[in-house]
């Protein structure tokens, strides 16, 4: 696999690996609790956010975390904690600028043969879905998978007469430790294989040829149709599965016989899960047993 060149700057750093953290809004449960509850049982007021962003330093962000136990020495109910990342959105940020920071140049390192990955990590409820796939139909909304694809086609649209691009899509999901085609949701426990020509690769796994980013769109709803989605106490659609979506792009140039293939995947991890929070039983339980369990493992 290729390394992707250093993205070029704007607070986005150099390496070939870089970590952004995202900060969402506050969702209407949470504003009805703002509205309802200021103090805690003991009487002290509660920060209405347990963020803090600093407007001069894009790689920051201050945590605040409830003290467990307080005593005479410390009367603050709140602990500090200070974090530094390649690039931090605060609440306000919008699906396009989180794009064009976070995702933009991976697409583009894509289209010069290199292979790129995003790939979303976080508590249940954190926006990591909302953040890849958005609001397909809003322009507004929209997240790093659409525009990704848009970008794809604007490229194409742009390059010149002797070029041809081959572009296909694949979309699966890793549910309670099983392999899923979301395009095709009878092919419900593919394996991982290995070989040396292919890399490593889902054995099975449907690849639609794409013709413009409206096909793209039609199948990200039918993946999304597909993939296995739940309700928790903490969020009214909750992923319960790990999603991957696919996109290989093969690019000839007639004029001098070459050929150069990009590789990209975009991961949506299901979100870590406290029990007592999401309130999981049943199903729902066994899956978020499995959810941490890989999340774990991905630690690891």
């Amino acid at each position: 696999m290729k390394k992707a060149p250093a993205a070029s700057d704007g607070g986005q750093g150099g390496a070939n690996v870089r970590v952004v953290c995202r900060v969402r809004p506050f969702n209407a449960k949470e504003q009805a609790m703002l509205e309802t509850t200021r103090y805690d049982a003991k009487g002290n007021k509660l920060r209405e956010s347990c963020t803090e962003f600093n407007d001069n330093d894009t790689t920051s962000i201050v945590v605040y975390t409830q003290v467990e136990k307080l005593d005479k020495s410390n009367t603050d109910p709140y602990e500090k904690h200070s974090f530094n990342f390649d690039y931090v959105f605060n609440l306000g940020t919008e699906q396009k600028k989180v794009y064009e920071v976070a995702g933009k140049p991976i697409v583009e390192s894509v289209l010069e043969g290199f292979n790129g990955t995003i790939l979303t990590y976080g508590q249940t409820s954190s926006g990591k879905t909302f953040t890849m796939q958005g609001d397909l139909d809003s322009e507004h909304y929209k997240g790093i998978i659409p525009r990704m694809v848009d970008t794809v086609f604007e490229k194409i649209a742009q390059a010149s007469e002797s070029m041809e691009f081959m572009v296909k899509a694949s979309m699966l999901e890793i549910y309670n430790e099983k392999i899923r085609d979301l395009l095709d949701p009878s092919k419900n426990n593919l394996n991982v294989r290995e070989e040396k020509q292919k890399g490593i690769y889902v054995d099975g796994l449907t690849e639609k040829p794409i013709g413009n980013e409206n096909e793209v769109y039609d199948l990200m709803k039918l993946g999304n149709d597909n993939r296995a989605v739940g309700v928790t106490n903490m969020n009214a659609q909750s992923s319960r599965s790990h999603s991957i979506f696919y996109l290989l792009v093969t690019m000839s140039d007639t004029e001098n016989c070459s050929c150069k293939t990009g590789k990209l995947y975009l991961v949506d991890l299901a979100g870590s899960e406290m029990i007592s929070k999401t309130g999981a039983k049943g199903q729902t339980l066994e899956e978020a047993k499995g959810i941490n369990k890989s999340l774990t493992m991905l630690g690891r």
